[in-house]
């Protein structure tokens, strides 16, 4: 019998074929896809685009401006642009697929090299400048090493330079950044003293050496493996291990969220911040011998510096 819909002139909904129930399956499956199916246990940088067959996840690349799905087979790639879609690759390093290039420019870098050159250190940086000082003055430490792991125009570099650091490493993603480091380390007279390394930390840790001090000044919030950052970073540090971090605190993590939702859905980065937990730093640090010297909570960066115990 016919609806009242189809006599008044309606069609008459037909069953779907084959190929569209499969298609509808394929798209169930993949947006109910959790988090715990992928390899980092986070979410992928972009929209669902289909289904891979070996591993049953794939996204649009997140830089891809069409939001809506294209109809048909179209070879894995939005109608409104030529680039393909990216699969996750789980033996990438973790910084990779994070932006760096991008998120840390060359504008961005004279941009606070400018700043630094007009007003010197400030905010958290300052603050961890300040308690390294404090607690190497308090426990007598005169030569010394420095470790400067994703330090940017290198503020603590040319500071803790500039106190007598007998050599200063960097160590950074941003080959932009290291770039401009170089400059301004010959500009102030210790480039002979400075070591420069690009990449991931993680993936060079080996090729660099110990220092007395080591500092990730707002570096493990961008970095998705937290604990492989700091048990490779803490196992540096011969004295001092200094860290800027977010407040480990609910209103502060959803605005992390909020960040993270802005920079990949309306600018199309696939860079992510991260709030980790307080605790957990505190516990690998513990398993490599350093305990919490230091701490200083902020209304946003918490300064956290940590002090190697006598063996």
């Amino acid at each position: 019998m016919l609806s009242a819909y189809a006599m008044f002139g309606g069609a008459v909904k037909q069953p779907d074929t084959q190929e569209q129930s499969t298609r509808k399956r394929d798209r169930q499956s993949a947006m109910s896809i959790t988090t715990t199916d992928l390899p980092d246990g986070g979410e992928p940088p972009g929209y669902f685009e289909g289904i891979d067959s070996e591993r049953g996840i794939a996204w649009r690349d997140p830089r891809s401006k069409c939001r809506r799905r294209p109809r048909g087979d179209r070879g894995g790639r939005c109608r409104s642009t030529s680039t393909p879609v990216q699969q996750y690759a789980p033996s990438m390093p973790c910084c990779q697929g994070q932006d760096f290039d991008r998120m840390f420019d060359a504008r961005r870098a004279r941009k606070d090299m400018r700043a630094y050159s007009k007003r010197g250190a400030r905010g958290a940086t300052r603050r961890l400048l300040d308690a390294v000082r404090a607690s190497m003055r308090d426990k007598g430490t005169a030569d010394f090493t420095h470790l400067d792991i994703g330090g940017g125009v290198g503020v603590l570099q040319h500071e803790l330079a500039r106190d007598g650091a007998l050599q200063t490493t960097a160590v950074d993603a941003s080959r932009s950044y290291l770039e401009l480091l170089r400059q301004a380390a010959a500009e102030r007279g210790y480039a002979a003293r400075q070591t420069r390394i690009e990449g991931d930390f993680t993936q060079v840790a080996d090729n660099v050496g110990p220092a007395t001090i080591v500092t990730l000044d707002k570096v493990i919030c961008c970095y998705p493996d937290m604990v492989s950052l700091v048990r490779a970073s803490a196992r540096k540090a011969t004295v001092l291990y200094g860290v800027v971090i977010p407040r480990d605190t609910p209103w502060v993590r959803a605005m992390v969220g909020l960040v993270n939702w802005f920079l990949q859905r309306v600018l199309r980065w696939r860079f992510r911040a991260f709030a980790h937990s307080h605790r957990a730093i505190d516990g690998l640090c513990a398993a490599e011998g350093l305990n919490l010297d230091r701490d200083d909570p902020g209304l946003l960066w918490c300064v956290r510096l940590y002090r190697r115990t006598a063996a």
